[in-house]
């Protein structure tokens, strides 16, 4: 039986032409689930640290994942009440930021940092990408999911 490697959950809805894509119980799609596969691979990722996430997807995925394997976590996100063109509920966020400063943050401060379809959005895309690697520590992880597009 398929289950969830995120929450345990074995239901799986159908999300837009994907069968059985989405996890019923935390909402995990396919990519966040292969994101999990290689966080639980990395060397970096073997022992719990510092977590930051940008536009997190809620609060199961990857948030409750991390702590409870020990990681402290952390997340922002741009808008606190939602982005106008994304109606994800974001009301949970630690920090509502922008990516291209994230000032509340010291320099090595997490061991891992999760960017998932943010970094296409953002003009000045290379401030996000130097902040970025400012708040990583030096032997720190960036996993950065961003979609292709030819036309950019």
């Amino acid at each position: 039986m398929k289950r969830c490697n995120l929450c345990g959950g074995q239901s799986f809805l159908d999300q837009a032409t994907r069968v059985q894509a989405r996890c019923a119980q935390c909402g995990s799609l396919e990519r966040h689930r292969a994101l999990v596969q290689l966080i639980e691979r990395l060397p970096q990722t073997q022992a719990a640290g510092r977590c930051l996430e940008i536009a997190p997807l809620n609060p199961e995925v990857y948030g409750a994942w991390l702590k409870r394997r020990g990681w402290k976590y952390v997340c922002t996100d741009k808008w606190r009440t939602g982005n106008p063109n994304d109606p994800r509920a974001v009301g949970f966020i630690d920090y509502e930021a922008d990516l291209t400063d994230l000032f509340m943050f010291e320099d090595a401060s997490f061991e891992l940092v999760i960017v998932q379809h943010v970094i296409e959005e953002i003009p000045e895309y290379y401030r996000a990408l130097a902040e970025i690697a400012r708040v990583l520590t030096p032997n720190g992880v960036a996993l950065l999911e961003i979609p292709y597009d030819p036309k950019r």
